[in-house]
């Protein structure tokens, strides 16, 4: 009891214990504030990365020869595959973007590099919907694009913007990510050319084919690159107009039921695709060995090697599968590379910023030390009239620990005051003194993102408390080693 007394009026019988509140105040409003804006960048910049992909894609990787199959008898065998909701095609291809005269335009544009190379993907729009986020993109507000007049039918003609020669037999139409639409400076109507090359029939030469599309408007993903090399238009129109129709899809994107469990839908998939034995499938049991895919079975999501009996079937290994044959990925996955770099971003800037505390809880400790020197004599005299010294390592320990509370409540109090009205100082900061914080047209958002991650604030808190509980304890241990004879005497 004496403990928790005498700590409060040494706590508040100095002034210079508000700096270490202070300290501890601004260090914790520091951390919840940044890292719940660099968390808020992290989930927007996952949500632009996403794009328009779904929860699972699944490429068919066919063998040198190997004739394609539709795309029904895919989605067959998904569609009975536990944990999809829903599928649908695509098919993606890469080509030369030109306006005006190709050969001219090339040239002028030489500089730009890669930025000619646009990646084209052909998609159906009803079965898009409810499978991505297609249909977002097209909806999202713009920034420096024009979208499509009809989002529910984003590839109909442009009539308005189209010569009157054209009108009555409208060409095909694309849409342009608006990255792509504002570098190239296009318009709404404006006609653009699309060159390729595909291998003849024979697979020897390489034909090609250069042909000419409306644009319809714009999308807006959100991730800069995708935006500035994608291009949309009809899966038919790209696969008879670009391809010669020798191929109907590319991928299948995949929703799934519960997006919160991918890997048991991906194995499921595989193992359903697997025994399927659609063109592309292939699977190993053992070292270069290749099964035939007549002999896969499924056994509880697992795909198992199940050779046919009698003389001539192939011996069976009985145990799973290695299977080759398909490209079944999440989202995550295509894309791990950034969001690695993403989340380890977020952990380097949360360990820099935590020295704010880590200087904080430092000063607390001077702060302490120099408290214990200055009350020597009355430790004496607590020690003579029967403190214990875990006693009177608690009147200090317990200085400490008030001062870490006061201070976290305080600046978790603020940390969440400001990160709960970000928006609006940020338009005050703006339109006072000319202070721009944020820049839409740099990050690609339309507002300054913000999100508060409740675990992280009380990993915040509780590693400033033990941060602070340890350099505490240097003081508070020193003054319980004090002898009571020698703390008398000291002037």
């Amino acid at each position: 009891m004496y403990a928790a007394r005498l700590a409060l009026r040494y706590l508040f019988a100095r002034k210079i214990h508000l700096v270490g509140i202070a300290g501890i105040f601004l260090g914790v409003t520091a951390l919840v504030v940044v890292l719940s804006v660099m968390n808020g960048f992290i989930q927007e910049t996952r949500r632009a990365v996403r794009g328009t992909l779904a929860d699972v894609i699944v490429t068919p990787i066919l063998e040198r020869g190997a004739a394609p199959v539709g795309y029904e008898a895919y989605a067959a065998v998904l569609a009975a595959t536990p944990g999809v909701a829903g599928t649908a095609p695509r098919l993606v291809w890469y080509a030369l973007l030109t306006t005006g005269d190709v050969r001219g335009d090339l040239v002028a544009r030489a500089s730009g590099g890669p930025l000619n190379a646009v990646q084209v993907v052909g998609l159906d729009v009803g079965e898009e919907q409810g499978v991505t986020r297609f249909d977002e993109s097209l909806r999202a507000p713009s920034l420096v694009g024009d979208p499509v007049e009809d989002p529910d039918d984003p590839f109909a003609p442009p009539l308005p913007y189209l010569p009157p020669d054209e009108r009555d037999l409208p060409r095909p139409t694309v849409i342009v990510g608006e990255q792509l639409f504002d570098l190239w400076r296009l318009r709404k109507g404006q006609v653009i050319d699309l060159a390729t090359g595909v291998l003849d029939a024979g697979g020897r030469e390489v034909v090609t084919h250069n042909r000419r599309f409306a644009v319809a408007g714009t999308f807006r993903t959100g991730e800069y690159e995708y935006d500035l090399r994608t291009i949309y238009l009809r899966r038919e129109d790209l696969a008879r107009e670009l391809l010669d129709a020798t191929q109907d899809f590319s991928e299948i994107v995949v929703r799934l039921s519960d997006p919160s469990r991918p890997a048991d839908a991906v194995a499921a998939i595989e193992a359903r695709l697997a025994a399927a034995g659609l063109p592309g499938a292939r699977a190993d049991c053992g070292r270069h060995r290749s099964i035939p895919p007549a002999e896969i079975v499924e056994e509880g999501g697992v795909a198992r090697h199940a050779a046919p009996g009698g003389n001539g079937g192939s011996p069976s290994c009985g145990r799973e599968v290695t299977r080759e044959f398909f490209l079944v990925e999440t989202w995550q996955e295509r894309k791990g590379v950034l969001l690695a770099a993403i989340d380890n971003e977020k952990r380097i800037m949360a360990v820099i910023l935590f020295f704010i505390v880590v200087v904080a809880t430092f000063l607390l400790f001077a702060l302490l030390y120099t408290t214990v020197q200055e009350k020597t004599r009355d430790i004496g005299i607590l020690a003579a009239l029967g403190a214990t010294r875990r006693g009177i390592q608690g009147v200090f320990l317990g200085v400490g620990i008030t001062i870490t509370a006061i201070g976290e409540a305080l600046g978790l109090a603020a940390g969440l005051a400001i990160t709960g009205n970000l928006q609006a100082i940020e338009q005050f900061l703006r339109e006072k003194f000319g202070l721009v914080i944020f820049r839409p047209d740099v990050y690609i958002f339309d507002h300054l993102p913000c999100e508060v991650d409740p675990i992280g604030v009380a990993v915040i808190l509780a590693a400033t408390f033990a941060c602070s509980l340890m350099f505490t304890s240097i003081p508070a241990w020193m003054a319980s080693r004090k002898e009571p004879v020698r703390a008398l005497r000291y002037e």
